[in-house]
């Protein structure tokens, strides 16, 4: 595969991070919304015969999608245990 392809999906991982944040959590369902949408762009530039725009909506779903696995293996964010609540102050 070629290199450059991972390159670009790494700098719109970069561009998505900068935009949205680099620690985000979000359901599978809405990293599906997110993932759909993305991929509609890129059959809307498809049916419109936009190959740069084509190429470009492509790296995106890629990259939405590693954000999603991302997303997935990191898990919800963890919240103190009760026990730990309210913190101690120093």
């Amino acid at each position: 595969m070629d290199e450059d392809i991972f390159e670009a999906i790494q700098a719109e991982r970069d561009r998505q991070d900068v935009k949205w944040g680099a620690n985000r959590y979000l359901a599978k369902e809405v990293w599906l919304t997110i993932l759909m949408e993305e991929v509609g762009e890129a059959a809307k530039a498809a049916l419109e015969a936009d190959t740069e725009g084509y190429a470009k909506e492509l790296i995106q779903v890629a990259a939405v999608a590693v954000a999603a696995v991302e997303s997935h293996r990191a898990g919800p964010p963890s919240l103190p245990l009760h026990e730990e609540w309210p913190p101690e102050k120093s």
